[in-house]
């Protein structure tokens, strides 16, 4: 039987073949699984540590005996037997510690209200008063429908229903919802009126009535009408655009304030007005990630105000702004979700993890190739002396450091700064990775077409002039520029694949070890002190 070309024997090829070809499997299996493995175990955890993911609605906080107070309503339950529950948090501004949370019996949609002795969660379905003596949770004697926002008037709970044309007004009294008022709407203009873009102020001067219109937010004094006024024709309080539809509504010291949060989703700002006569004037603002809902709670320090902003589901940051100013930024819990620390951290890992099995079966494979592969091979146009596995692997990871070291750097200085917090930095950071990227890309390609340029004159690279070879055409003359620049493309676009594992494969399998570069160039790499002729 004839010997296989660039092989010392049949058994040989045979041998090598199912060596080199389960070597590059088992290492691009290990590339995929060990990632994969990692953020299931990291998720894991992470789970496990937020009890599932909750939502935590900061607009339905309070601020109370000293602590703010929030409601977090669990979402998918670890343990299916755990009967369900509504989830308290209080946590001391001023204190280093986590919030305490307590468990309470399950309230359909609660919303917290504060006067100095109770705490109010309330429900569609139950109403809670808690005090420093007890908690009583009482049955509503009916649920209510379509309601507005639960608010305070004279110091106890009440809230706005409509019921077909007829606009309600309830307060809780002894133990009960009872009916205040009673106003007849004009026909269907009750399926018109959105409680979602209303708030309701129990001032020192009376009731102030806030309402979100096209451009932004207006205001009326007064409870009486204003269901039936048209939102625009009511005095103008603050501008907004159109997609900016985080708000709310405080009294900070006596006067309305307004907590309004920018449409710029690169780099949101909270901004607060509160009103000076006739206007409302702007007194804070501060920079924020993306936030999806908001709350602000007065607290009993004058001038001082605690902001609590969602981002994620049951992510919650507090701002805390004396006279103007914002003093502590705090991370009160993370989310449930994905942190974006696991993501950059599966990411490092791959890597390494690639870099580490592509050396280790390029050098097993390397020493097969000197055990059963033949180094010279004759063709139509001379003896090529191909170059060995070992170097070609040495030159390239030469020039990768000088094409990648920079880029890798840049990267991890960019790591720094935690760019996919996006809680924490908008899309600010992100946009400086895309920056960053591109001119990485820039990079890249500048040194990429250099290489091509060297490697059409002389064949060589700095890493290839370092392990002694050089680029050719198969008929042994110089490449020349396109055949170089195909090759380089399609050495870092498919070669490159699982780590350069796919072309260590095909350098090992093909008889001029040639990569997909090589392949489709037409070119080989030969040892540097074999004469070109």
């Amino acid at each position: 039987m004839e010997t296989p070309r660039g092989y010392v024997s049949t058994a040989a090829k045979t041998a090598f073949v199912k060596r080199a070809v389960f070597s590059v499997g088992v290492g691009a299996f290990v590339q995929i699984a060990i990632p994969i493995i990692a953020m299931f175990m990291t998720l894991h955890t992470v789970m496990g540590q937020n009890l599932g993911s909750r939502s935590i609605d900061p607009s339905r906080g309070a601020f109370w005996k000293g602590a703010v107070w929030l409601v977090a309503n669990p979402g998918v339950a670890l343990n299916p037997d755990e009967p369900a529950y509504t989830q308290l948090l209080k946590w001391a501004p001023d204190s280093e510690d986590p919030p305490d949370e307590a468990k309470l019996p399950p309230v359909l949609d609660p919303q917290l209200l504060a006067t100095d002795e109770t705490l109010w969660i309330v429900g569609s379905d139950v109403v809670v008063a808690m005090s420093a003596e007890a908690t009583v949770p009482v049955r509503v004697n009916r649920r209510l429908g379509y309601t507005s926002e639960a608010f305070l008037l004279d110091g106890r709970p009440s809230m706005y229903e409509i019921d077909g044309d007829r606009l309600e007004l309830h307060a809780f009294i002894d133990g009960a919802w009872k009916t205040s008022e009673v106003k007849d709407l004009p026909v269907g203009s009750g399926d018109n009126l959105n409680f979602y873009k209303l708030a309701i102020l129990d001032t020192p001067s009376g009731p102030m009535v806030f309402a979100r219109g096209e451009e932004g937010i207006h205001y009326r004094e007064g409870l009486s009408g204003f269901a039936t006024q048209p939102i625009e024709s009511l005095p103008f309080a603050v501008k907004m655009g159109v997609y900016a539809t985080v708000w709310t509504a405080v009294v900070l010291d006596g006067k309305p304030v307004l907590i309004t949060l920018s449409e710029d989703i690169f780099q949101q700002k909270i901004e607060g007005f509160r009103k000076e006569g006739e206007s409302f004037e702007k007194f804070f603002e501060v920079s924020s990630g993306i936030i999806s809902r908001m709350g602000a709670y007065p607290t009993d320090d004058p001038g001082r105000l605690l902001i609590a902003t969602e981002g994620m589901p049951g992510s919650i940051t507090i701002f805390d702004v004396r006279d103007g100013e914002m003093v502590k930024k705090t991370r009160l819990s993370q989310s449930g979700l994905i942190p974006a620390q696991t993501g950059t951290g599966s990411s490092l890992l791959s890597n390494a993890v690639g870099v580490i099995m592509a050396l280790i079966v390029g050098l097993m494979i390397s020493s097969w190739m000197r055990r059963y592969k033949l180094a010279e091979l004759r063709t139509e146009h001379g003896d090529l002396h191909l170059a060995s596995l070992a170097r070609r692997g040495a030159a390239t990871m030469v020039d990768s450091l000088i094409i990648l070291g920079p880029v890798v750097a840049g990267w991890f200085l960019c790591l720094e700064s935690n760019p996919f917090d996006i809680e924490e930095h908008g899309l600010s950071e992100l946009v400086n990775v895309l920056k960053f990227m591109g001119a990485a890309s820039v990079w890249m390609i500048v040194w990429i077409v250099l290489f091509s340029i060297m490697e059409s004159r002389s064949g060589m690279t700095p890493g290839k002039r370092l392990a002694r070879i050089r680029v050719l055409h198969v008929d042994l003359n110089p490449c020349g520029l396109g055949r170089a620049l195909l090759r380089n493309m399609l050495k870092y676009l498919v070669d490159s694949m699982f780590d350069f594992l796919l072309g260590i494969l095909l350098i090992a399998l093909t008889e001029k070890r040639q990569r997909i570069g090589d392949l489709a160039a037409g070119t080989v790499v030969v040892n540097a002190a074999i004469p070109r002729d």
